[in-house]
């Protein structure tokens, strides 16, 4: 699973979102789940315009302090990657290296729960 707490008006965010619904697109019939959580806490009629423009179709929560500290949100974008045990295996804060954070996504995918 990938996880991105992001935000509209987050550039960073602005830069990562069209490569994760890139990797939504390429992975999700090997396994890859993706959730966006906004962390601002912003409104859907701020939200659903920002998906649309950039043709995310993941499912995006709206998100908020708490949710924040309980996964050390600090520094945006933060993205996670969640193995098949459920455990955090990247934790990345700014904007990833996409190829890096392609080969980790891979690595996953291949990997067997244990």
């Amino acid at each position: 699973m990938l996880l991105d707490f992001w935000a509209v008006e987050c550039g960073g965010c602005k830069v990562e979102v069209p490569w994760y619904v890139e990797f939504d697109r390429k992975y999700r019939d090997k396994g890859l789940a993706l959730i966006g959580i906004d962390t601002y806490g912003e409104s859907l009629d701020k939200v659903k315009p920002f998906m649309a423009k950039v043709g995310r179709d993941y499912p995006v929560a709206i998100g908020n302090d708490a949710l924040g500290e309980r996964f050390h949100v600090e520094e945006m974008p933060l993205t996670l990657l969640i193995d098949r045990n459920g455990r955090i295996a990247v934790s990345h804060a700014g904007i990833v290296d996409k190829a890096q954070f392609e080969n980790d996504i891979q690595e996953l995918l291949q990997s067997t729960p244990g």
